[in-house]
């Protein structure tokens, strides 16, 4: 095994989950941002990674354990139970399906098979997929759980949400450092935090423009997490919550969006703006809303319709953003990448008929979209269970949205919804990643909290830019 330096840091930081849960927690949240950090690399394992979120979740969820703050009865919220039912079932069938249907169906395999790194469909049969992709699995339970935990506790709802809008910030600050690193031929700097196995696309170019991937290994990764930030960030400034912080953030992560060159980036980033101008329309019909409200959806649509006549009107304008657009959407179909992913959806949705809807076993089967590698890998009834959990943890609203946890409640599920968007449009693994799921136990812990019956019993419904987050030690 091998130990990086920054894994050092990361030991270090755990340990601080033995004496300041908050910290250690707002560290915890953090180091999800740093997609391609390896802590430690499993030379054993065929030099698999242990990213640095990764060990700082054991030390969290030991240090959670053995606070007697935390010695009082917990509850499995029922998001909790869905999800429980979820891994139970993706884990057993990681072992036992790809053995019952072994030779039936040919899979895009996930990690070291039989006939070794295999780059075309090869009989399904059991792969080291399924260990490391159950083992992350079981992993995303415990982090909901850990991050349920901690929000549920009064006053630590605030903690975590200030945690992510750190991690926000910190997003758009690496992307701007990825960018002048790469423009001033000084990207080595970052190769601390750069030290994963996987394959990193860090200096591929589209027209003239640089891919922006971040601390992430791809561009997709990147728009993936922004998605995600977009979301929260938008939703708070929306809610009145720290107005110039979430408005600059969520500002600067369009325009980073639009710069990234990302597919999947130009699908979603539309559709999340939509999400949000809906969100906002429905809260002005209900009469529940506030200035911030009102001005975006009037104004979005008239801004849009502003920008997309300027362009229409100025050919020289329209033309190259036709041509890119053909470039990076239209014709990404056609292109050998495109294929290839069409053609991972066409045999795991092949692989799900042909395991009779019980589904090849998770870490079996690499798709192009989260919904298909659900079906592939978990089936109808994991997969059912799968999106009861998520189901559950978008849909609730468990406080009121006038009140700063409501608002908070409002935003983690927005980002949660950012993200099962880019996860359809690219998503090759069940995986939703670490930073969903405290997102998602964040969300669910809302009405668990003291602090959200004390806010609506003790003032009266008012804007909630009065109960903006303030720095916790």
């Amino acid at each position: 095994m091998d130990i990086q330096l920054i894994g050092l840091l990361a030991f270090a930081f755990g340990l601080s989950a033995f004496r300041n849960l908050r910290f250690a927690f707002f560290a915890f949240t953090i180091s999800s941002l740093l997609g391609s950090s390896a802590a430690a690399i499993l030379t054993f394992m065929g030099g698999a990674n242990v990213q640095p979120a990764h060990l700082m979740l054991g030390f969290l969820t030991l240090g959670l354990m053995t606070q007697a703050a935390r010695r009082e009865k917990f509850e499995m919220p029922r998001e909790g139970v869905w999800l429980s039912l979820a891994v139970g079932y993706g884990v057993l069938g990681a072992f036992f399906l790809p053995r019952l249907f072994a030779g039936e169906t040919y899979i895009n395999a996930i990690g070291v098979t039989e006939f070794g790194f295999a780059s075309i469909p090869i009989p399904l049969g059991p792969t080291s997929g399924n260990i490391t992709q159950s083992v992350y699995f079981v992993g995303n339970l415990v982090c909901f759980l850990v991050s349920y935990a901690f929000a549920r506790s009064p006053g630590n709802i605030r903690v975590a949400c200030n945690a992510y809008m750190t991690y926000c910030v910190l997003n758009v600050g690496f992307a701007l450092v990825d960018l002048a690193t790469y423009a001033t031929g000084t990207a080595f700097l970052l190769d601390f935090i750069r030290n994963a196995t996987y394959t990193l696309h860090l200096d591929t170019e589209i027209d003239g423009l640089k891919r922006i991937v971040g601390s992430f290994t791809e561009t997709s990764s990147f728009s993936y997490a922004s998605i995600a930030c977009l979301g929260f960030m938008g939703r708070l400034w929306l809610g009145g919550v720290a107005p110039a912080l979430t408005l600059t953030i969520s500002l600067a992560t369009i325009a980073l969006l639009i710069l990234s060159t990302s597919t999947t980036a130009y699908v979603a980033l539309p559709i999340m703006l939509c999400f949000l101008l809906m969100t906002g329309g429905f809260r002005l019909l209900n009469s529940k809303t506030n200035a911030t409200t009102l001005l975006f959806v009037v104004m979005t649509p008239l801004l849009a319709i502003l920008a997309l006549t300027t362009i229409l009107l100025i050919p020289s304008v329209s033309d190259a953003l036709y041509n890119f657009i053909d470039m990076s959407i239209l014709r990404k179909g056609t292109s050998a990448s495109g294929i290839e992913r069409t053609q991972w959806n066409v045999f795991a949705f092949q692989n799900f008929i042909e395991t009779y809807g019980l589904g090849a076993g998770v870490g079996s089967v690499r798709a192009s979209s989260f919904v298909i590698a659900v079906l592939a890998n978990l089936g109808v009834i994991g997969g059912g269970a799968y999106l009861m959990f998520i189901i559950l943890v978008v849909s609730g609203q468990k406080a009121p949205r006038e009140t700063y946890n409501g608002a908070v409640q409002a935003a983690a599920q927005t980002a949660c919804v950012g993200m099962l968007i880019a996860a359809t449009i690219s998503g090759a693994l069940i995986d939703l990643g670490l930073t969903f799921f405290i997102l998602a136990g964040l969300a669910t812990a809302v009405n668990e909290t003291a602090g959200a019956r004390t806010v609506a019993r003790r003032r009266p419904p008012q804007a909630v830019a009065d109960y903006t987050p303030q720095a916790t030690a």
